[in-house]
């Protein structure tokens, strides 16, 4: 491991086979940057990260929790291994993924080819901002944008969700839910106080997607494998260009397993609800209940029949499962689970639930 001071930042490159904090009371107000793009190669930190201002740049990994006292800033460089952080992400203020160039066919919605960062763990921030990532967790925020993510876990906003060409398990936003261009969810769980906003999504070339939210179990069951929804690009937008996988190429366009699939407008229902408001009276605590309304997700209203998809719901509850808990397995259970990933898991989801659990340094076994 080498470090060296650049101004008030100290930058770590290496391997570390500690954890990283300050270690003096001068040290307390440092910044922290880890770089994997030097020639020592990936940053690897066998323990966890404190710091002032955190800042990762290209490829690399955390084994333990990431904790920023301020912001916590990801520059992955893409087309090689993504950042993995495997004991989650926390920040005092906000966490945000550099944005990119590349556009859809260039993106994680193309391929887990462009995967930036996979974090093993749940995300949490003031406002978090993430692009081209997967997150085996939640993500918590008061206000969180995800830009061509998967998330095998629970967006939940305190204020605002955007969902952008991405997957999610479910959501909850305290008041705003806006789904752009394709999207997915896993289970169909979602509420929100406003009505949600379905508008499409455009990338930095130009190329615009109208939006559509999959049930992405039903996809599935139907014959596709991807684990988000890619629909057909319209005529000379390239398809097939830069590995762009279309549902296309595996269920056509307009076919009835896209339209049993879709979810529509129709399946958020307004629904009243209690909400407990607590407020001093001068310095008694007072909770009230104030009557209200949501808007929730529910397919009870026109789905008859469940049983052909229960056991892509149970595939994707036991990967986020095994990819949570791997680590407490023991070494036989670890060896099985690993088997059972090869013979149950697609080659995407192999290689996803691999970044999530390997504790080893990737890049220098490779």
């Amino acid at each position: 491991m080498s470090e060296r001071l650049q101004g008030d930042r100290l930058v770590v490159t290496g391997t570390s086979s500690g954890s990283q904090f300050p270690r003096k009371q001068e040290a307390m107000a440092q910044r922290y940057e880890a770089d994997g793009n030097t020639s020592a190669g990936p940053f690897y930190v066998e323990g966890s990260i404190y710091g002032q201002d955190l800042r990762f740049r290209g490829p690399g990994a955390v084994l333990g929790p990431v904790l920023g006292r301020g912001d916590v800033s990801l520059e992955p460089t893409y087309g090689k291994s993504p950042q993995r952080f495997l004991g989650g992400l926390h920040a005092s203020g906000n966490i945000g993924t550099a944005p990119r160039r590349n556009g859809f066919l260039g993106s994680l919605l193309a391929s887990l080819d462009n995967v930036g960062t996979l974090v093993c763990g749940d995300v949490i921030a003031d406002q978090i901002s993430l692009c081209d990532t997967v997150v085996f967790g939640n993500v918590r925020a008061r206000r969180i944008k995800l830009s061509r993510c998967i998330v095998f876990g629970n967006v939940l906003a305190s204020e605002t969700a955007v969902i952008g060409s991405s997957t999610v398990l479910g959501y909850d936003a305290g008041r705003e839910v806006r789904f752009e261009g394709p999207c997915s969810m896993v289970f169909p769980v979602g509420t929100s106080i406003d009505t949600p906003a379905f508008v499409p999504a455009t990338d930095e070339t130009g190329l615009e997607l109208p939006c559509a939210v999959m049930f992405l179990p039903a996809l599935r069951a139907y014959g596709s494998s991807a684990l988000t929804f890619r629909p057909g690009l319209p005529a000379g937008a390239g398809a097939g260009a830069n590995g762009w996988k279309s549902t296309a190429s595996e269920l056509s366009e307009g076919d009835s397993a896209i339209i049993a699939s879709a979810l529509h407008p129709v399946d958020w229902v307004r629904h009243p609800v209690q909400n407990e408001v607590r407020r001093y009276k001068g310095r008694q605590l007072i909770v009230e209940v104030v009557p209200s309304e949501r808007h929730i997700l529910s397919l009870g209203g026109r789905a008859l029949n469940f049983e052909a998809i229960i056991p892509a719901l149970h595939h994707a509850t036991w990967m986020l499962k095994t990819a949570i808990e791997f680590s407490h397995y023991s070494t036989l259970n670890q060896r099985r689970t690993m088997e059972a990933w090869v013979g149950r898991c697609s080659i995407d989801e192999q290689k996803l639930l691999v970044w999530a659990t390997a504790r080893e340094n990737l890049e220098a076994s490779a």
